[in-house]
């Protein structure tokens, strides 16, 4: 009598229970060390603080409501109770993932000190990682204003999108700390006037034969006194500064509107399509706070320079010359972002999905023996370095019994 053939359990069962238990094993690693990641991230983030604010013996922190740009954000004291300024933590997003700046700022609004990292910090090795080296993040003590990658901090060789991430991060964060200091310490001097040419006068005032210097307040860069209106500059933050000039009717309404000055440096065929005029158009005519919708369209795929515009826009549409102290908190009430509608069609829009919101500067094409680290691009992995094949570089090959010119001597 033949023995009775065993039933094994099909292929796709065993596969289901594998997954179930494994699945149970890494639900059951987290649960046990979720504490202990948590415990340690909040060590980092208290180093972080005592790091860019040295001299300070207690830290109070102050609750942000969600949406404000930063994270968190403490006071800092001396021994004695005098206020040293303000440390706060704020995430950007470099070219390998999340990027978490701990910035410090006196009372003078100078920085004292940054720190760069976070546990999620995943920029390449030997390139984005070296923003968190002293030679990177030392060039921002000390520093005021607004910064400018490559004219006020140098970028690390190869790693343009991870510097200015960090860049861009610092500058909205300090510009959110010094808004919290008294007036006439983050307002601008009235003594230094901002350049206004007479074509950009024309451009966002028509008609308007001179335009008087009137000095600035907490909330904008400053604003001129014309016969026929006003005009006001602000500044917004995508992935550099955006300098937005709004012109205006004597009762508020704008007549016109440039965007970006030289140190506009946002994403070429994305970014930059707010210096269309279809863009700023949309403006003409309108008064007060705006919000995207309603016929006003954001930049199709490029969410974060739109919504900075918009920022900058608004802070200009709140200042009221009549009462220009009283504009600082104004300015501080609108809208700092606004969702873009996906469902807004856009001309030539270019999608989301097609172009990376930050591209790798070109790199010149590698010669024989001379491979240089500006030649890499950032994105590469050290594999990928080492083998030519994996990173899409050419492979020579030779013919048979083929006389190179390397193999001949002189």
């Amino acid at each position: 009598m033949r023995a009775e053939k065993k039933r094994a359990l099909p292929p796709f069962v065993t596969l289901c229970l594998v997954s179930i238990v494994m699945s149970f094993a890494i639900a059951g690693v987290y649960m046990l060390t979720k504490d202990t990641i948590a415990a340690a991230a909040l060590e980092a983030q208290a180093a972080a603080r005592s790091a860019v604010m040295e001299d300070a013996a207690v830290m109070t922190e102050i609750v942000l409501p969600e949406e404000e740009p930063l994270d968190w954000l403490y006071e800092a004291y001396d021994g004695t109770g005098e206020l040293l300024g303000y440390v706060g933590q704020i995430t950007v997003i470099g070219f390998g993932g999340e990027i978490e700046v701990t910035v410090g700022v006196d009372t003078a609004g100078s920085i004292t000190a940054i720190s760069v990292g976070g546990s999620d910090f995943s920029e390449t090795s030997g390139l984005g990682a070296k923003t968190r080296e002293p030679a990177f993040t030392e060039q921002f003590r000390g520093r005021s204003g607004m910064l400018v990658l490559k004219q006020d901090i140098d970028s690390v060789t190869g790693a343009s999108i991870s510097s200015g991430a960090v860049v861009s991060g610092v500058n909205k964060a300090l510009a959110y700390m010094t808004a919290l200091l008294p007036e006439d310490v983050s307002a601008a001097s009235d003594s230094d006037p901002l350049p206004l040419s007479a074509e950009q006068l024309q451009a966002v005032l028509p008609g308007a034969a001179e335009a008087v210097w009137m000095g600035s307040v907490r909330g904008i860069d400053g604003w001129w006194q014309a016969e026929n209106g006003y005009v006001v500059r602000a500044t917004g933050f995508g992935e550099g500064p955006i300098a937005v000039t709004v012109g205006f009717t004597a009762d508020g309404v704008v007549t016109g509107l440039v965007i970006g000055d030289e140190n506009f440096m946002e994403t070429e065929g994305r970014g930059d399509r707010v210096l269309e005029d279809w863009y700023a158009g949309q403006f003409i005519g309108r008064s007060g706070v705006q919000a995207y919708g309603d016929g006003l369209d954001a930049v199709s795929g490029a969410t974060v320079t739109s919504n900075a515009t918009l920022a900058a826009i608004n802070a200009a549409m709140a200042f009221d010359p009549a009462d220009p102290a009283a504009s600082a908190a104004a300015a501080e009430e609108a809208p700092a972002s606004a969702e873009p509608d996906p469902n807004v069609p856009v001309p030539d829009a270019v999608t989301e999905a097609s172009i990376p919101e930050e591209e790798p500067e070109p790199t010149p094409a590698p010669t024989p023996d001379a491979v240089t680290e500006a030649s890499i691009p950032e994105e590469e992995t050290q594999a990928q370095r080492m083998s030519p094949a994996l990173s899409g570089m050419p492979v020579p090959v030779s013919e048979p019994d083929a006389v190179t010119e390397a193999s001949v001597t002189e």
